[in-house]
């Protein structure tokens, strides 16, 4: 795809404008501080020295030369120059946890002898995962879809902990108790572990409507609205209310969909690439809902630093991970995609493929970095992202590795229709594999590790047809 880079956007423009504000703001101030020095008293400014002279009380002048005054030694006065901290941090974790992780003791469906989706180890590795990603501090966590695993309107093994399946309608209230129980304890690990929820920005992946495929005429499509109501209730209408006040209202994507300026100049943009109808499911962003984007990206003030999350990547090759590797239709040829070029997006943030690639077709167009966890087999991955006032973009690609050996390895822990890994064995800190600096005109200037470009090895296949789910 041709750019015209010779015209860079009015956006990209005034970054430019105000990374030279802030370099004379800060050339002045080095200046106000040395004139401060040579004024020969410490710790006060000309003007001060001045104005304490124009207030002295008058005084007799003998008519006789004055005896030269010897210079007081003082010490220089050297300009204190702030360490520079981002203007904002986030932590982004796609596919955060892509499994069912909780204690069923005392769950009114569950009775003593059926399997339980809990244990100690993994759970133990569970907080050093959420205590690893609080220690950046962050203002924001962004979980670009895959929080759970969502298979609730099955029961392989014929527990009957969230009721019987065997109807339609029993599969529907399965699903609304099993995603209550599920979403509630994935939503207390942030506050349990010092993020606020107010601070967890989350968006619909394809397990929050069951896993694909979606072929006409199944219960699978069927459910994909009751799946999206149910992930609804418990991230954007908290209480009955809209917890944003940016979402493509009057929409199918109205409680999925929504925008929030996190700084006055940094929005971040999340998007449902689910397009649900009756007869099928396709994976795109258009119609109403990019009607919307196009209007939340072209209200966004001059010089204002744009993210957007959405589950699947646009751009392809990428790296993939036990991955059925979704990805959007017509991918850089989308509409999505030439919409985000239009208005200067800075950053596309995905998830689904569970392994790092970070991709710019041309100088100063969007990055798209895929990333995300696969905690249901062991090793999760995740990005910390600092946003600086010049804006600059910094980001650092984090790996827990999965130390589970053996037993941990041959042992499963109980799902509604998959079992996943028995236990999982964190360290106690990340690593980093990578990292990636981008200019205020969006222009990578720095790569290591996973992050850089990204060549696929011959024969090496991304997007194969995903398995059947049934």
């Amino acid at each position: 795809m041709t750019l015209d880079h010779e015209r860079p956007t009015a956006r990209r423009v005034g970054r430019t404008i105000a990374s030279l504000v802030v370099l004379i703001v800060a050339i002045a101030l080095v200046g106000q501080a040395g004139r401060s020095g040579r004024s020969g008293r410490s710790g006060e400014s000309d003007d001060t020295a001045r104005s304490a002279a124009d207030t002295a009380a008058p005084t007799t002048t003998p008519d006789v030369s004055p005896t030269p005054t010897p210079p007081v030694a003082t010490e220089p006065v050297v300009p204190v120059v702030p360490v520079e901290q981002p203007v904002y941090t986030f932590v982004s974790a796609p596919d955060l946890l892509n499994a069912d992780i909780g204690d069923l003791h005392g769950y009114p469906g569950w009775t003593p002898g059926t399997p339980n989706s809990f244990n100690k180890t993994t759970n133990d590795s569970l907080n050093r995962l959420f205590a690893d990603m609080a220690a950046w501090n962050p203002d924001g966590v962004f979980v670009a879809g895959d929080e759970v695993r969502g298979h609730w309107d099955v029961d392989n093994a014929g527990t009957g902990t969230f009721g019987p399946v065997r109807t339609p309608e029993q599969r529907r209230r399965a699903i609304r108790r099993a995603g209550d129980f599920y979403y509630d304890v994935w939503k207390n690990r942030f506050p349990d572990n010092g993020i606020a929820l107010e601070q967890v920005y989350p968006a619909i992946g394809d397990h929050e409507i069951g896993d694909n495929p979606w072929p006409e005429g199944s219960f699978a499509l069927d459910a994909v609205p009751t799946f999206k109501k149910v992930w609804a209730e418990h991230f954007t209408r908290v209480d009955g209310a809209d917890r944003f006040r940016l979402h493509p209202t009057g929409t199918q994507f109205d409680d999925t969909a929504y925008a929030s300026y996190l700084t006055p100049q940094l929005l971040l943009v999340t998007v449902d690439p689910f397009a649900w109808s009756e007869r099928s499911l396709s994976i795109d962003v258009r119609g109403e809902q990019l009607a919307w984007l196009r209007g939340v990206l072209g209200d966004a003030p001059r010089g204002t630093k744009i993210l957007v999350q959405g589950h699947v990547p646009v751009l392809t090759p990428v790296r993939t991970r036990g991955s059925s590797a979704l990805h959007l239709d017509r991918g850089e040829a989308s509409e999505f995609w030439r919409v985000l070029e239009e208005y200067g997006v800075d950053l596309y943030l995905n998830g689904e493929v569970h392994d790092f690639t970070a991709t710019q077709l041309a100088d100063g167009g969007p990055v798209q970095l895929s990333h995300g966890g696969l905690f249901a087999h062991g090793t999760t991955d995740y990005v910390v992202g600092r946003v600086w006032a010049d804006g600059q973009l910094t980001l650092d690609a984090r790996r827990m590795q999965d130390q589970a050996a053996g037993e941990d390895l041959l042992a499963t822990m109980w799902q509604t229709r998959n079992n996943i890994q028995g236990k999982v064995r964190f360290p106690d800190a990340s690593t980093s594999v990578g990292s990636m600096v981008i200019d205020g005109d969006n222009r990578i200037t720095q790569r290591t590790g996973l992050l850089e470009a990204y060549s696929p090895a011959p024969g090496e296949v991304f997007g194969r047809k995903a398995a059947k789910r049934r």
